[in-house]
């Protein structure tokens, strides 16, 4: 659930910074940034709850908590029988998620699209005859992707730990929940264990990030 609303999330959050960045002042900037940082702002738990009463509690269109129906079992375990039970369970802590994260992704995108195209290489480009669209995507948001890299690579490096307080909010049987059950039940093994494996996963995700700076900018290769 949380490594697939980071993914969705970023995608969002960059492509929607594009659009915003290379119009300044417009009002879709103007709209997109004010609700963006009204997002950015608001608690993730306090949205899931609204989400959680609007949809799951008075429509009634969404489960009120739980991975599966019937509850995530050995002998109900998630198979792809039932895939489309668990996209209806996970998708109100995804959406709660991608509405509360994807505002730093937008912004940062944003401000950071604005300043490669006030750079000389951009005017040199439109010099020589490129396409806006090519300019846009192919030279300032590629530039402008290296701090994006290293957020994204911080909070994928988080996906183990689960979304604690989302979690907690909607019953999800996730490794969030799992954390908060371990503290309660003063389980310390577990809790040592658990936090092992978040430490693992976010030095390999900065590693893996540094990686992908070279991809991106030839110089850092040097």
């Amino acid at each position: 659930m949380v490594g697939v609303s980071t993914i969705i999330t970023a995608i969002v959050g960059i492509l929607l910074g594009v659009v915003t960045g290379s119009r300044p002042g417009s009002k879709v900037d103007t709209v997109s940034v004010s609700v963006s940082m009204l997002l950015w702002t608001m608690p993730f738990f306090w949205l899931g709850i609204i989400l959680l009463w609007v949809f799951a509690i008075s429509l009634r269109w969404f489960p009120v908590s739980g991975a599966l129906s019937g509850g995530l079992t050995a002998d109900n375990p998630l198979t792809a029988g039932n895939t489309g039970d668990m996209l209806w369970h996970a998708f109100l802590p995804m959406l709660t998620l991608v509405v509360a994260s994807y505002a730093g992704y937008s912004l940062i995108m944003r401000n950071t699209m604005v300043g490669e195209l006030s750079q000389d290489y951009i005017l040199l480009a439109r010099a020589k005859g490129l396409k806006d669209r090519a300019v846009l995507f192919g030279h300032a948001a590629r530039n402008a992707m290296l701090p994006m890299i290293t957020l994204i690579g911080l909070n994928l490096g988080y996906v183990v730990s689960g979304a604690l307080l989302v979690e907690i909010v909607f019953a999800y049987p996730g490794v969030g929940f799992l954390t908060y059950r371990a503290v309660l039940a003063h389980d310390y093994p577990l809790l040592q264990g658990l936090f092992f494996i978040l430490s693992l996963t976010v030095v390999a995700a900065n590693y893996f990030a540094d990686l992908a700076y070279a991809l991106l900018d030839p110089r850092i290769k040097y």
